[in-house]
Order: C-alpha cells, then structure tokens, then sequence
C-alpha cells in the first residue's frame, strides 16, 4: 500500500512539475518572431497557359 501511494504520488508530482515548468517556458519566452510579413501593396498579375483558347476565354470575360 505504501509502495503504490510512492509510485502515484511521485509520478502525479513530476507530471505537475513538467506541466509548471512547460507553463512558465511559455510565459517567460521572450523570442522575437522569425518571420514577419511585410505587406505589399501591389498588383498581381496571374498567368495561365492555354493553346487555342481566345474565343472561349474571352466569352468568360
């Protein structure tokens, strides 16, 4: 009986401990963010390629 509320109680204390340590590294993490999006604010020009296709592109359009 002794043996058993060692075993669980350690394991139930070292999960609690990963879990504090895991929540503080998230807490204190001051990294700067790898990437950053820069935005643009210029056109984009999509091409695609079709042969014989005028006529029935240009009726879509």
């Amino acid at each position: 009986m002794t043996l058993s509320i060692i075993i669980i109680g350690g394991v139930a204390i070292g999960l609690g401990l990963l879990n504090f340590f895991l929540v503080m590294s998230m807490f204190f993490d001051n990294q700067k963010d790898i990437y950053t999006l820069e935005r643009h604010d210029e056109d984009v020009s999509i091409l695609i390629a079709a042969y014989n296709e005028e006529e029935s592109i240009m009726k879509h359009y």
